[in-house]
């Protein structure tokens, strides 16, 4: 599972819209705004370079999710311009899960 929120907000050092801070454990961090450069996306060489350290995990196996389920749409175009097809969007991201009451990660 990959979380494009900020690192900050991955690592609960900081919440600008939940109620409480951390992460969904396990997940992996990459912020949204590592595929653009100059408010353009990277070539698709640079992106399969930069999401390849994902665990290895093949594109269909995948999911993405964010802090509300929005930004994480602009990661799932720049998986698709990277030829990684077929990841999935957790659309309830962080602000469902930690409002459900299942654990969370921190650190």
């Amino acid at each position: 599972m990959l979380d494009v929120r900020s690192r900050e907000r991955w690592r609960g050092a900081s919440e600008t819209l939940d109620p409480v801070a951390g992460r969904i454990p396990g997940t992996v961090n990459l912020p949204s705004r590592e595929p653009r450069r100059h408010r353009r996306y990277r070539s698709p060489v640079e992106l399969r370079q930069l999401y390849s350290p994902v665990g290895g995990t093949p594109p269909d196996r995948l999911v993405v999710h964010c802090g509300s389920g929005v930004t994480a749409c602009h990661t799932l175009l720049a998986l698709e311009l990277a030829g990684l097809d077929g990841a999935s969007h957790y659309v309830g991201s962080f602000s469902e899960w930690c409002r459900s009451g299942r654990p969370l990660g921190r650190g």
